[in-house]
C-alpha cells in the first residue's frame, strides 16, 4: 500500500477529478483510499518550475513520514504553488463606536481614530509633551513597492479632546514597532534598520536621517522594546528573524551588514569579510531609503535584548533565548520585564539580566520556562494563551495608589490590558498571588491594544490596531484600516502641569533631579545629560537630595558613575548594612558596570536580591579573584535565580581547568555549578565554518568539545544529589526511569457520551482505555491487555458491584455522533444477555488483572443509546460486569467541497457538544491545535475564539486555511538527508523540530539541510475535501463558546479532564509514545544522542 509517484496527478485536471477542494495556485488536496491499519508514505509532489499553471508536469515525489492511519481516507497535500495574498483577520464581532471597559474607578474615552490615523503600531512622546505615533501600510506583507510607514504628530486643533490632524514629521519607513526620544533624536525601530531621525531647524519636520544598524531581519520577528535607561544607555528587544547579510548580497548592498551581536544572536557569522560594528550612515530626508526584507524569511536561532550607547556604540547582547520579545520596560528600581511571544506553549514575561538565556534555541537543554530547569533562566510568571505586546510600569502622581508601582501588559489576541502587581520571590520579580488583573476588556469594541505611553496630563494612552491584521485598500487603492489611540484615566483626575518651558541648561540641580521622576522617558534620559555635560563639580550638590525618592535615588546614582564618580563611594554604599535596598543594589550594579572590586561579605548578605547583584557585578566585571566566593556561594546558595547567576557567573570566569576538579567536590550544589558551566561552555560554534548560508541553521552549535565525557556524565546521572543527577540526564539526553505505573484513572474529557445513567444509581465513568487503566468505578484491578486499534478509545467504566444486573434497559447515554458501541462481556459468563445478542462478533478481546472480556460491536446513530443488564439469570459463581467501548465512525468526505455559504448556513442546526467530539476524536483538528487545556499546540491557539473571532472567520479559517495565516504560523519545507517535511516550525538549534500534520514531530540535525524554505502558506490542508456543511457547522459553533470549556458530560463521575484527546503511552527504550486511538501524536524522548536532552516531539 505504498504510495509512490506513479499513483500521483500528472496535471490540474487530474487534481480536479481526484478531489472537489481544488485551488488554483495554492495547496491542492487529494484523496486516496485505502484500507484499515496499514502503513503509507507521505509524498510531496512539486512541478520543476516550482508553479504549476496546467499541462502535464513531471512531478519530483520523495518519501517523508510513515505513519499509521486507521481511516480509510489518506489526505495529501501537494503543494503546487504558493499564495502571495492574505486575507482580513477578523477581531470578532465589534462596534467601532464602542469603548473598551476599564476597571471599576477607570475611564476610557479615544482620542484618534480613523480617518486621522490608520494601522498605527507605536507611540511616543517628546520632551515637550507632543504625542508621535506610527502608522501606515507596511504591516503585515510590504513588497518593494508598498509605500512607506511613517511618523506623525497628532494634534487636537479644536481642543475638544479628539485628534484631527497627522502632521508628518518623519517617513520613508519600513514598519515601524517602537519609537523613543533622546533629546532631539527619535528613535525609530523599523526592522530591518534601527533609524534616528532629527528635526534641526524646528519646522517640525525631519531633516537628518541616520541609519544606526541595518540588515536586522524582517518584520515578523523584529525590533522592539526601545529604552533609554538609567546607566545612559539605551535597549532594545530583537526577535528570531535573521539579516541576510551573505557575500553575494554584500557585493551588491555593500552596507547591508547586522553588527555581529545580533549575528551572534542569529547564530549566522555573515561573510568573513563583514565588519563588526558598522558605522552609522546619514542621509537627508530625501536620500534616505529603507532597506527591505522580505517578511517570509527565515528565522535565526534566537533573539534576545541587548543595549549600546548613543549612536550604537559598544553594542552588547544582554539576555538571548527569547523567540518574539516585544514590549520591555523598566521600573523605579531599573528592574526590567518583558513579553515574548511564543506559537506552542503559551506566551511569557521575563526579566532580563546579563548573561541571562531564557531557553529558546539553547546551546544543549531548550526549555521554555525554566521551571525545575537549572540550565536556563526562570520567567517572571506563568505562561499564558495571548499575544502579549506593550509593557509600561505606571506609577503616574495622579492616579490611586492601587494602580501606582504596578506594571500594566497589552495582550493584542486577548484585547486586554492587565494589570501586574510586582512581587520578589527571592531575587525573581513575579506577580503577586501568582497572577495579574484585568484592567482594560474590550467588549464589543475595537481594542487590538499594541504600545502605550504616560502623556504629559497624566493618562495612559493606547495604540490599538484596527480589524486588518496588515494593510487593507479599497477598489480605489486606499488604505481602509482603522487605528486607534485610547486615552484610559482615572475619573475626575486632575491633569499634571505641563513639562517645564524652562530649557534643562537653565535649571538647577534639584530642578533636575525632579526631572527624574517626569512622567515622560525623555526627559529623565534629558536631565541626566545635561547633569553628565556640567561635570563633576555637580556631584555633592546630587547626593544632597539622593533619598528624596527611589526614581530620583536611580537616576542620581547612574548619574554620578556617568560622571566619573569614585568606585569607594559605591562600595561603602554597597555595604551599608543601613541603607535603603535601592540604594545598595543599585551601588552594586555600578560596581560591576566600572568593573570595580565587589566586597566579599556582599555574597552571604541576608537578602537575595543583594546577593544576585553582587553575583551579577562581578560577572560583569570579570572579577577572576572572586572565583573563591562564587564557589563558596554556589555551595549555600537557595535562591533559584542567585543560583544561575553563580553558575554563569563560573562559567565565564573559573575555566575549565578549574571547573573539572569541581565535578568531585564533596558539595552536591558544588558539583552541580560545575556541571552546568561545563555543558555550556562544551557546545560551541564549529570555528572552521568559514561559510555563510541563508538559513537559519548555519553555525549551529555543532562542536562538542566533550569537556565532560560521556562516562562522567553517566557516573553524574546516579549522584546522590539530584539536581546534579538531573542535569547529567539532560547532558546525556537520558531520563532515569521512575517506578511502576502509580497513576490515577486517566479520564476522557470529550462529550462523545454523556448523561450516562446506571439504573441501581452507581458511579459510572468515562475513561481512556489503555493497559493499566482501572477497570470498574468500585474495584482495584486494572486492564492488562488492549488491542492496539482500541488503545486510546473512550471506555465507560463500570461499577463492578452490577455483576448480577439484569433487563433490558439498565444503561443509558447519548452520543454526540454515530459510533460503534463496543460491549467487552465476561468471557466466565457461558450465556449472553438477549440483547446482546444484537452485536457483532469482533473476535477481540481484553484482558484484565481479574477476568479476559470477549468484545461485541454495534453501530449506533448519534442520540440515545440503551443497554441492558450484565446478567441473563441462569449461572452459578464469580463473574465481572461489562465495560463499554465507544468509537466515533470515521467521516466520509463529501461528495463536493463544503463552501463558507453551506457551513453558515449550517450553523442554524449546529450542534457545539457533537463539535467538541469532531475537534478532538474524529476530525483530527485536536492533533495540531489545543483549546483550553487540551490538544497539540502546533498550531494557532483557540482558546476563548469565539472572544476574538466571528463564525464567518472561523469557517474561512477551517476552510481556507492560505486567506490569513496567524504569526508564526507559516510552513516550512526542509528538505534534508534526501528526504521533504512540510509543517510548522516548533524551534530551532542544534536541531530544528517541526511540527507535522497528525501530531507528529520530526527534529531534523541541522547540519545534514539542505533547504529550507517558508513559503506563504498554511501548513494546514483545506478542511472542506474531509469535512461536511454541518460538521464544520458543529466545530464553528463550539468554538464560539467564548469560555472554551467542555458541558460536563458526566455529572457522578467527577471526571478530570486529560491535557488532549484520550491518550494512552506506550513506552520503549527510548522514549514514551503517546498515541490517540492507533494514531501517534506524540513523544517523550528521554535518550538521543543527536539532542542531548529530553523533549516533548
Amino acid at each position: 500500500d505504498e504510495f509512490i509517484a506513479s499513483t500521483l496527478p500528472t496535471d490540474a485536471a487530474e487534481v480536479m477529478r481526484s478531489t472537489s477542494a481544488v485551488r488554483p495556485g495554492g495547496a491542492f488536496i487529494v484523496i486516496l483510499r485505502g484500507r484499515p491499519g496499514r502503513s503509507y508514505q507521505l509524498l510531496r509532489g512539486s512541478a520543476p518550475s516550482g508553479r504549476h499553471r496546467g499541462g502535464n508536469s513531471q512531478w519530483q515525489c520523495t518519501p517523508t513520514i510513515p505513519f499509521m492511519k486507521s481511516s480509510f481516507t489518506l489526505l495529501l497535500a501537494l503543494l503546487l504553488a504558493p499564495l502571495a495574498t492574505h486575507a482580513q483577520f477578523s477581531a470578532g464581532k465589534v462596534n467601532l463606536d464602542a469603548l473598551p471597559e476599564a476597571e471599576a474607578g477607570f475611564e476610557v474615552t479615544m482620542f484618534a481614530r480613523e480617518p486621522v490615523l490608520r494601522n498605527a503600531c507605536s507611540i511616543a512622546f517628546d520632551s515637550q509633551g507632543r504625542m508621535f505615533v506610527s502608522m501606515g501600510p507596511q504591516y503585515r506583507n510590504p513588497t518593494p513597492e508598498t509605500p512607506p510607514d511613517s511618523v506623525v504628530i497628532l494634534r487636537d486643533m479644536n481642543g475638544d479632546g479628539v485628534a484631527d490632524q497627522a502632521h508628518t514629521f518623519a517617513t520613508g519607513f519600513n514598519n515601524i514597532q517602537g519609537l523613543a526620544w533622546h533629546g532631539r533624536d527619535l528613535w525609530v525601530a523599523n526592522a530591518p534598520d534601527l533609524t534616528v531621525v532629527r528635526d534641526t531647524n524646528g519646522d517640525d519636520v525631519a531633516d537628518e536621517y541616520i541609519r544606526i544598524f541595518t540588515d536586522l531581519g524582517n518584520i515578523e520577528h523584529g525590533l522592539h522594546g526601545l529604552n533609554w535607561a538609567p546607566d545612559g544607555k539605551f535597549y532594545m528587544t530583537k526577535g528570531n528573524s535573521k539579516g541576510l547579510a551573505t557575500k553575494e548580497r554584500l557585493a551588491k548592498e555593500p552596507d547591508r551588514v547586522a553588527p555581529k551581536p545580533f549575528r551572534e544572536l542569529w547564530g549566522v557569522p555573515g561573510p568573513p569579510d563583514a565588519p563588526d560594528f558598522p558605522a552609522p550612515k546619514a542621509f537627508t530626508r530625501e536620500t534616505y531609503k529603507s532597506t527591505y526584507h522580505d517578511p517570509a524569511d527565515d528565522w535565526g536561532r534566537a533573539g534576545g535584548v541587548l543595549r549600546c550607547d548613543d549612536m550604537g556604540a559598544n553594542l552588547e547582547i544582554v539576555a538571548r533565548g527569547l523567540r518574539n520579545p516585544y514590549g520591555m520596560g523598566f521600573d523605579h528600581g531599573f528592574d526590567w520585564l518583558g513579553t515574548d511571544q511564543d506559537q506552542n506553549d503559551g506566551d511569557r514575561l521575563f526579566m532580563p539580566f546579563h548573561s541571562a538565556d531564557f531557553g529558546w534555541s539553547h546551546r544543549w537543554s531548550t526549555h521554555w520556562t525554566g521551571e525545575n530547569h537549572l540550565p536556563t533562566a526562570p520567567i517572571s510568571a506563568p505562561v499564558y494563551q495571548g499575544s502579549g505586546t506593550g509593557v509600561i510600569f505606571a506609577d503616574a502622581p495622579n492616579w490611586p495608589a492601587s494602580h501606582r508601582g504596578v506594571w500594566l501588559i497589552n495582550d493584542w489576541l486577548l484585547k486586554s490590558t492587565h494589570v501586574y502587581r510586582p512581587a520578589w520571590d527571592g531575587a525573581l520579580l513575579q506577580p503577586a498571588g501568582g497572577k495579574w488583573e484585568h484592567f482594560i476588556l474590550p467588549r464589543d469594541a475595537l481594542y487590538r491594544p499594541v504600545d502605550m505611553a504616560f502623556g504629559p496630563d497624566g493618562a495612559l494612552y493606547v495604540i490599538g490596531w484596527g480589524r486588518g491584521y496588515g494593510v487593507e485598500r479599497n477598489a480605489k487603492g486606499a488604505m481602509t484600516n482603522e487605528g486607534r489611540v485610547f486615552r484610559i484615566a482615572p475619573k475626575g483626575m486632575k491633569p499634571l502641569p505641563p513639562p517645564s518651558a524652562t530649557p534643562l541648561a537653565k535649571m538647577s540641580v534639584a530642578e533636575l533631579q525632579s526631572e527624574f521622576e517626569s512622567i515622560l522617558p525623555v526627559r529623565r534620559i534629558d536631565a541626566q545629560d545635561e547633569l553628565v555635560r556640567r561635570g563633576p563639580g555637580v556631584s555633592n550638590d546630587l547626593m544632597k537630595s539622593l533619598a528624596r525618592s527611589q526614581a530620583i535615588e536611580t537616576w542620581t546614582l547612574w548619574t554620578l558613575k556617568r560622571l566619573g564618580g569614585d568606585a569607594t563611594l559605591f562600595v561603602q554604599l554597597a555595604t551599608q548594612s543601613d541603607a535603603a535596598l535601592n540604594t545598595r543594589l543599585q551601588a552594586l550594579r555600578i560596581l560591576g558596570a566600572v568593573s570595580a572590586t565587589v566586597p566579599t561579605q556582599v555574597f552571604s548578605d541576608k537578602e537575595p536580591r543583594v546577593r544576585f547583584a553582587a553575583v551579577q557585578a562581578v560577572h560583569q566585571a570579570r572579577q577572576t579573584k572572586a572565583i573563591a566566593d562564587l564557589v563558596a556561594l554556589a555551595a549555600v546558595e537557595q535562591d533559584r535565580l542567585t543560583y544561575y547567576a553563580t553558575w554563569h557567573a563560573l562559567r565565564d570566569l573559573a575555566g575549565v581547568e578549574t571547573l573539572r576538579p569541581l565535578l568531585t567536590d564533596p558539595r552536591g550544589p558544588v558539583r552541580c555549578a560545575a556541571l552546568l558551566a561545563l555543558l555550556d561552555l562544551q557546545w560551541v560554534p564549529d570555528p572552521t565554518e568559514g561559510k555563510f548560508s541563508n538559513r537559519p541553521e548555519s553555525a549551529t552549535w555543532g562542536r562538542n568539545l566533550q569537556l565532560v565525557p560521556d562516562e562522567t556524565l553517566h557516573k553524574l546521572a546516579r549522584d546522590p544529589h539530584e539536581p546534579t543527577s538531573r542535569v547529567a540526564q539532560l547532558g546525556l539526553g537520558k531520563k532515569i526511569e521512575p517506578g511502576p505505573e502509580t497513576a490515577p484513572a486517566a479520564e476522557a474529557s470529550f462529550s462523545l457520551v454523556s448523561n450516562l445513567k446506571a439504573e441501581s444509581g452507581r458511579a459510572y465513568a468515562t475513561a481512556s482505555l489503555q493497559p493499566g487503566q482501572p477497570t470498574y468505578t468500585d474495584r482495584g484491578f486494572k486492564l492488562t491487555v488492549v488491542p492496539d486499534a482500541l488503545r486510546g478509545a473512550l471506555m465507560i467504566r463500570t461499577a463492578n458491584e452490577d455483576d448480577r444486573s439484569q433487563g433490558q434497559g439498565f444503561l443509558t447515554f447519548d452520543l454526540a455522533m454515530e459510533s460503534t458501541v463496543i460491549v467487552a462481556h465476561d468471557t466466565r459468563l457461558k450465556e449472553r444477555p438477549a440483547w446482546l445478542m444484537a452485536f457483532q462478533d469482533t473476535d477481540q478481546k481484553i484482558t484484565g488483572e481479574d477476568t479476559t472480556f470477549h468484545l461485541w460491536s454495534k453501530d449506533f446513530p448519534a442520540g440515545p443509546v440503551v443497554l441492558g443488564g450484565n446478567f441473563a439469570g441462569k449461572q452459578q459463581g464469580g463473574f465481572a460486569n461489562y465495560l463499554v467501548i465507544v468509537q466515533p465512525k470515521p467521516l466520509s468526505p463529501p461528495t463536493t467541497a463544503t463552501t463558507m455559504e453551506a457551513a453558515l448556513g449550517a450553523l442554524k442546526n449546529a450542534d457545539p457538544r457533537r463539535g467538541e467530539t469532531l475537534f478532538f476524536l474524529t476530525s483530527g483538528c485536536a492533533s495540531c491545535h489545543r483549546a483550553g487545556d487540551r490538544g497539540i499546540n502546533f498550531g494557532p491557539d483557540l482558546s476563548r475564539l469565539g472572544d476574538r473571532m466571528e463564525a464567518k472567520f472561523i469557517i474561512e479559517s477551517m476552510l481556507e486555511p492560505n486567506a490569513v495565516i496567524t504569526e508564526g504560523f507559516s510552513a516550512h519545507l526542509v528538505e534534508a538527508d534526501g528526504k521533504s517535511y512540510f509543517g510548522t516550525l516548533l524551534s530551532t538549534g542544534r536541531v530544528l523540530k517541526l511540527g507535522l500534520a497528525g501530531g507528529q514531530t520530526v527534529e531534523i540535525a541541522s547540519d545534514t539541510i539542505t533547504k529550507h524554505e517558508t513559503p506563504p502558506v498554511s501548513p494546514m490542508p483545506p478542511q472542506g475535501a474531509l469535512l461536511g456543511p454541518q460538521e464544520v457547522a458543529d466545530i464553528t459553533a463550539w468554538l464560539l463558546n467564548p469560555r472554551g470549556e467542555t458541558a460536563n458530560a458526566n455529572e457522578p463521575s467527577k471526571a478530570v479532564p486529560l491535557s488532549g484527546a484520550p491518550l494512552i503511552a506506550e513506552q520503549k527504550t527510548d522514549r514514551l509514545i503517546f498515541k490517540q486511538g492507533d494514531q501517534p501524536v506524540g513523544e517523550f524522548v528521554f535518550a538521543d544522542k543527536t539532542t542531548l536532552r529530553p523533549f516533548f516531539a
